[in-house]
């Protein structure tokens, strides 16, 4: 691993390297190599990056806000979408380490591990200098996303409704490919309490999860 380039990426010098290292340790690798995940990493780089961002909403709140706009472009800025483009930007995806099966199945690239290495490397980040580098790093990260969510009408549905729903975090998204008239379209279906809350499909599933996810917060009076 070439810690060096890393650290010149993130902005950010390490003193334990260790720290580093496990921050980019995908669990498949861990479960071959037998060390330790960043997955502990990744739950507390969450907490320390909705701090961050709760603190900035805070500070910049426009005086006729309320909780449910902060908590709405909260979900605009910490969604997976978001941290993965930023971990695009930082070009540091291809250092992470990943067991055999892993690497050859290709998931690495998929949103939902990049959004799971930023939060590890804003944990990380934390526990090697602090909140004070940890805010740098989130600013200098994502700080551009953070201002155009402050000053525009928040349309992130996705966000918003993961936002509502926390403890159906894992679960509220069901999934399925169809076939009509010889095209292929993705069928989302939003589900909560064991109930089909609504349901889109389009020809990609980031778009129809979006508009199932605008459905559900609309019945749910999110919007």
């Amino acid at each position: 691993m070439d810690i060096s380039n890393i650290e010149s990426l993130i902005g950010y010098e390490f003193s334990d390297k260790q720290i580093l290292i496990t921050a980019f340790t995908h669990s498949s690798y861990s479960n071959e190599q037998k060390v330790q995940s960043n997955e502990m990493l990744e739950f507390l780089g969450d907490s320390i990056l909705s701090l961050v961002v709760s603190e900035f909403l805070y500070q910049n709140a426009k005086a006729d806000w309320n909780e449910k706009n902060l908590s709405e472009k909260r979900a605009s800025i910490v969604n997976k979408t978001a941290l993965a483009r930023a971990v695009d930007e930082l070009k540091i995806i291809d250092f992470l380490l990943c067991g055999v099966g892993e690497t050859r199945s290709n998931p690495v690239k998929s949103e939902a591990t990049k959004c799971d290495l930023f939060e590890a490397v804003t944990g990380a980040v934390f526990l090697d200098g602090g909140i004070d580098e940890a805010r740098d790093f989130i600013f200098r990260s994502i700080g551009a996303n953070m201002v155009h969510v402050l000053k525009n009408k928040t349309d992130n549905y996705v966000g918003m409704l993961l936002e509502h729903t926390l403890k159906q975090k894992k679960d509220i998204f069901k999934y399925s490919e169809i076939t009509e008239n010889n095209d292929n379209f993705f069928l989302v279906e939003v589900v909560l309490d064991e109930k089909v809350l609504s349901k889109a499909k389009a020809r990609s599933k980031s778009e129809a999860e979006r508009l199932a996810a605008k459905t559900a917060c609309s019945k749910l009076a999110l919007i």
